[in-house]
């Protein structure tokens, strides 16, 4: 589905929003007024009444609303509206096609998962380690893209090779010279940037400095590919607050988007929600932590440690669900490897189509699961007959077996379907479908314990020697 962008237009209330221009024509226009040359693009200023007058509109519209953060100006503040786009440079991803990494998701809820992210979490500050690199500035070139990715990949070097090492600096440049994602003076897309870090990688920032221009590959030399840092697997996250705090602790910072308004120039600090303005383009910027208590996430910016809050600014949860749709494209880059974890339904007894109630109202399910990610076993094997979750076994063997209680569920058609999660987050689903057909049938569906399964039935396999057998918890009543 094509995403439509909120703008404000001339005769409405700053608040009220009107659905116009398709996002990708928004974000071409945002892109006017960047000559294409190889040369790098020099900065204008603004008028300082000019200025002036935005803040004071800016400042208004904070104090009516009572929001959360301060106003200033910064360091883009004097800039002109033309250098300050270049500020920006995210292009809408091209459509979606079947090599694309799969959608990332936490299909169960809270009290399905029975764990819950922490109240607050910081990859700067994650158990005594910094996993974030230093804030760099992108100058008036429209990579914010290629900063975003970069700094998602450096992270995902340091925990997977341990903070305690140097902080890798990677090159940017690499990104705008070679990965045809996008330009300096045109912007890119940032899940084009990713598939390049996953399949050439990027070299070290002294092997090809940024120079906030497109610039040439042929600047690399040979062989450079040959000790490039890649990244094993990426995935897209929801856009919901849940599921990218549970990304973000899962898969380390996160590179995500945003679309930017005139006010956001001004931020000084605080937890940001929309005052006032007019759409500006958008932008790709770094996902390190969130608090609960604030309501609000933290994230790494690309305009300079000058801007904000050091270089890195909270923005309030409220900002995910309205006009500046604040992780629309979130992505998480897996420490797990290339091959997802798999799950199948392989037999159900009685084997056919209509089940009919036996005396206890038992059957049989039986199915395989496997992560051929090395590392990442699979830890979860949840079971949800429709929306309801009716059972979780915990470190399932490869060969599973469990029974089903269909004495309380009504005539019809069901659906049983499991969800199979690894250490690293990964997840797959399988589902079978069956019809019911009897007088009895009451509302509620459960599992029955392993303890209370017929004597005629097949027993589970045993576990074998040294390995954890299945933990099973029926959900019944939830």
């Amino acid at each position: 589905m094509r995403l439509q962008s909120p703008i404000s237009k001339p005769g409405r209330p700053p608040g009220r929003r009107a659905w116009a221009l398709p996002l990708l024509a928004l974000a071409h226009a945002a892109s006017l007024g960047a000559p294409c040359a190889a040369a790098r693009p020099q900065d204008s200023f603004a008028d300082v009444k000019f200025v002036r007058s935005q803040m004071s509109l800016i400042h208004n519209a904070i104090q009516r609303r009572r929001l959360r953060w301060a106003l200033g100006e910064t360091s883009l503040a004097r800039l002109s509206p033309i250098s300050r786009r270049r500020r920006l440079g995210l292009l809408p991803p091209r459509p979606r096609t079947a090599a694309d990494p799969p959608q990332l998701r936490f299909p169960w809820s809270k009290k399905e998962r029975r764990q819950s992210p922490p109240a607050s979490f910081d990859w700067r500050l994650s158990g005594g380690a910094n996993y974030v690199t230093p804030v760099r500035d992108q100058g008036g070139c429209k990579s914010c893209w290629a900063f975003s990715t970069t700094g998602a990949l450096e992270s995902y070097v340091l925990r997977t090779r341990g903070a305690d090492r140097e902080a890798p600096d990677l090159a940017e440049q690499t990104l705008l010279s070679c990965a045809d994602a996008g330009t300096c003076e045109e912007g890119g897309f940032q899940d084009e940037a990713m598939r390049f870090i996953e399949k050439v990688g990027l070299p070290e920032e002294a092997s090809h400095p940024y120079a906030s221009l497109t610039g040439e590959c042929g600047a690399l030399g040979q062989g450079w590919e040959a000790s490039a840092r890649r990244v094993g697997r990426w995935l897209r996250v929801d856009q919901n607050v849940d599921a990218i705090k549970a990304a973000l602790v899962e898969h380390g910072p996160l590179p995500t988007t945003m679309a930017i308004f005139t006010d956001f120039w001004f931020y000084g600090g605080g937890v940001y929600a929309r005052s006032t303005g007019t759409l500006e383009g958008f932008h790709a910027v770094l996902l390190v932590g969130y608090d609960d208590a604030e309501g609000a996430f933290t994230v790494k910016n690309s305009w300079g440690e000058g801007w904000g809050e050091d270089g890195y600014f909270r923005i309030a949860y409220s900002e995910v669900a309205n006009e500046v749709r604040f992780g629309a494209d979130t992505l998480a880059l897996s420490t797990a490897a290339v091959s997802p974890v798999t799950v199948e339904i392989t037999r159900a007894t009685p084997a056919r189509r209509d089940w009919w109630h036996g005396p206890l109202g038992l059957s049989a399910v039986e199915g395989t699961v496997a992560s051929r990610a090395r590392g990442t076993p699979v830890t979860e094997l949840v079971f949800k007959l429709g929306d309801e979750a009716v059972g979780l076994m915990t470190h399932p063997q490869q060969r599973w077996r469990v029974p089903l209680d269909t004495s309380g569920l009504s005539n019809g058609r069901h659906t049983l379907t499991a969800l199979a999660f690894d250490q690293a987050g990964n997840g797959a689903r399988a589902s079978l479908r069956f019809n019911i057909r009897s007088a009895a049938g009451r509302a509620s569906t459960a599992f029955a314990p392993q303890r209370e399964r017929p004597a005629s039935a097949e027993a589970p396999d045993a576990p074998a020697q040294g390995e954890p057998g299945d933990e099973y918890v029926p959900e019944a009543g939830e």
